[in-house]
């Protein structure tokens, strides 16, 4: 049994969600640069491209999260190199050293960008990591899961993803700024419910798998913006169909029906309980 979890990057959005749903459960050690504000966990303030650092770090623990990456696509667009560094070659390294243990796993937090027909560097880094860990493992016989989320949003986000640009303008009575016709569909997962069901990956039966992990939040973004000029009438829609990026994501693009391995994550409200609680809170 899985006792001593290493977060790599878990100071991050994702990471501290994870940090506080499993800290009482597992021994949590947090490897980052910057301190979480997650209490009760170990903290190892190391830059990552520190291998001596980051190998002990690693022999100590049983299961190894990375949640450490350039997550934001426009972001990736104009630093390739530092999205090359960090969502390819810091994970080389972490694959360098685990080969070396036994009973150790893996844990890598990709995206459902990748089934998408999206053309960017970010899908791109995720693709190359992916490939790397499935050969790479596969051929030492270590133990990985491959984790690719859908938008990820909630409890301890950094303000980048749609739902929270939207509560920021509706808190200060700013009107919602959509690009594109608003017809791009997205998957929204709460960062609270996938945390509290993130131990259920530390089973054997996901071993070597990539998993599609969805939630039940299926929504276009001018449903979305609907939702939020419900809760202020003050505010309105305005599209700017001149800022349609071609690389922007839309869930339908990917063919579900030929997924496999798909991963529902519960949740018992609907989405628009969950917006409203979520702008409720600080």
């Amino acid at each position: 049994m899985f006792k001593n979890i290493l977060l790599i990057g878990g100071s991050g959005f994702v990471g501290q969600g994870l940090c506080e749903a499993l800290k009482n459960k597992y021994n949590i050690t947090n490897f980052d640069l910057k301190k979480n504000k997650i209490k009760k966990i170990k903290e190892i303030k190391s830059n990552i491209s520190n291998y001596k650092n980051l190998y002990n770090a690693i022999k100590k623990n049983d299961v190894i999260v990375l949640c450490a990456a350039m997550s934001n696509i426009n972001i990736s667009e104009k630093k390739i190199s530092k999205t090359i560094f960090k969502n390819i070659y810091l994970v080389s390294k972490i694959l360098e050293i685990l080969i070396k243990f036994k009973n150790k796993k893996f844990i890598f937090l990709s995206s459902i960008y990748v089934n998408g027909n999206n053309r960017d560097v970010y899908k791109l880094s995720k693709i190359t990591s992916e490939k790397l860990i499935v050969d790479f493992l596969g051929k030492y016989k270590k133990n990985y899961v491959i984790l690719r989320l859908p938008t990820m949003c909630g409890l301890y986000n950094r303000g980048t993803d749609v739902i929270s640009i939207f509560k920021k303008n509706l808190n200060k009575n700013k009107n919602l700024i959509i690009n594109g016709d608003g017809n791009q569909m997205r998957n929204f997962l709460f960062n609270e419910d996938f945390s509290k069901q993130f131990h259920n990956f530390f089973s054997k039966k996901y071993n070597n798998k990539i998993l599609n992990i969805f939630s039940k939040y299926n929504i276009s973004i001018n449903n979305l913006a609907k939702i939020f000029v419900k809760l202020n009438s003050n505010i309105k829609i305005i599209k700017k169909l001149d800022k349609f990026r071609e690389d922007d994501f839309d869930l339908r693009s990917i063919n579900l029906s030929k997924l496999r391995n798909i991963i529902k994550i519960k949740s018992e409200d609907n989405i628009n309980n969950k917006i409203k609680n979520f702008i409720q809170k600080k």
